[in-house]
């Protein structure tokens, strides 16, 4: 008997399953973006050229996109610690084979290209689980007050990981080479499969650490959805209208994202003229804000949802972001000075990591078990609008240039707010 048990008060082992879920989204984000650091080298060593390297980066891109939906589906039908400690498992030995393979045994450019490519497509199958079987948890151990909280520490993290690897990898590679830095990115995958799948559970009622008094707690307060039948088939799940406008929605906002992502940096060296280094400090100040925002947007959205509503609430968030992100973008994008633009961009992308945990506890209180399933459609359609962007923006910036492509993004932005005026809610 714990001391919980003995005091009735509840115990806390859903923030524990919380901080390995926040693991998850901080590790894949390491293993995913070890490539980026280690691929100049790779490119040098092996003769390889930047849009072979490209296909490599595309290559994860389609396979993590087209995995959401599927992946999300395991993850209701076999629960989220089969399919997560299987998925970390996986990153490991992928890892460990981009570092092993590479060179030793691919050793001509196209067999390097070519093991590099298939690697890439392999690690974004066993990565699309991730925010999904992310959502399936938090919708099983948080109730619904606290998932705007939970949903924006994981979502936080991914933008923490990209910072974290950026430096901690491009320093070990400068102190041990590119290969003993891949090798030493898989390290934390395989702890954190083992520490999953020794304490994590699917449900709570599964935890032996778990009291009766957090077990109510849980129970009491499953928001809209979690206490619906979880039967159904996927399509019916990913097709039904508020899944498909909350999708629609994230559809805008990745196409925002991915272009800052992918295409700030070029535009603050070719048009604001940054010189490199400085262009890298700048460029990462938009990644800065979205990751302080994510985490502080839990609390504002649990607190809109206590005032408003639980769905009205957090609509309400993302609608009030999205129009002032659209609005300060459209500001960067006319403005003459540097310096304004920037603020302007920045705080744009910080209303972007405000709703991420808008957005992801919506979906868990719109369709309870089967989170997974919605959450990967979600997540699949912001990464179609993110492959738009990225490949769209050089095409708007040649035929019309930066102040166009920044504008359409603008309106994108205020668009995945007023989509959701169309969406019921059911609170």
């Amino acid at each position: 008997m714990t001391t919980a048990d003995l005091t009735g008060r509840p115990s806390h082992v859903r923030w524990y399953i919380l901080a390995l879920l926040t693991g998850f989204s901080l590790v894949s984000y390491i293993e995913r973006i070890n490539l980026s650091v280690a691929s100049r080298f790779i490119r040098d060593e092996f003769g390889l050229t930047d849009i072979q390297l490209g296909w490599s980066f595309s290559a994860f891109l389609v396979a993590y996109t087209a995995a959401q939906i599927p992946s999300g589906s395991l993850a209701d039908r076999y629960g989220s610690r089969n399919v997560l400690a299987a998925a970390a498992l996986a990153w490991f030995v992928i890892t460990v084979a981009m570092g092993a393979y590479v060179g030793w045994i691919a050793s001509s450019a196209t067999q390097v290209l070519i093991s590099l490519i298939a690697l890439r497509v392999m690690l974004g199958v066993t990565e699309a689980p991730t925010f999904p079987a992310g959502s399936s948890a938090i919708a099983r151990w948080f109730p619904s007050r606290e998932r705007g909280k939970a949903s924006a520490i994981v979502q936080a993290a991914s933008y923490g990981g990209e910072a974290l690897t950026l430096v901690v990898l491009a320093a070990m590679v400068a102190a041990s080479g590119w290969r003993a830095a891949i090798f030493l990115s898989a390290a934390p995958a395989l702890l954190l499969a083992i520490a999953w799948w020794r304490l994590g559970r699917s449900r709570p009622e599964d935890h032996a650490g778990v009291n009766q008094a957090e077990l109510d707690l849980i129970r009491a307060d499953p928001g809209p959805a979690v206490a619906e039948q979880p039967g159904g088939r996927i399509m019916a799940v990913v097709l039904r209208r508020d899944v498909s406008l909350l999708s629609a929605s994230y559809f805008c906002q990745g196409y925002v994202i991915y272009l800052f992502f992918f295409w700030f940096y070029i535009y603050l060296v070719d048009v604001r003229g940054f010189s490199i280094a400085a262009g890298g400090l700048v460029g990462a100040l938009p990644t800065v804000a979205a990751a302080v925002c994510a985490f502080a947007g839990g609390w504002v959205a649990d607190s809109a949802a206590k005032r408003w509503g639980t769905l009205a609430g957090r609509k309400i968030v993302i609608i009030a972001s999205a129009l002032v992100g659209g609005g300060l973008l459209l500001g960067g994008a006319v403005a003459d000075q540097a310096a304004i633009a920037i603020a302007c961009f920045v705080g744009a992308i910080g209303t972007r990591g405000l709703v991420e945990s808008a957005y992801w506890s919506t979906v868990i209180d719109l369709t309870g078990p089967r989170a997974g399933t919605a959450g990967g459609a979600m997540n699949m359609m912001s990464n179609l609008g993110g492959a738009v962007s990225t490949a769209l923006a050089p095409v708007l910036v040649a035929q019309f240039g930066w102040p166009v492509a920044l504008s359409i993004a603008a309106l994108l932005t205020a668009l995945s707010g007023l989509i959701l005026l169309a969406m019921p809610h059911r609170d």
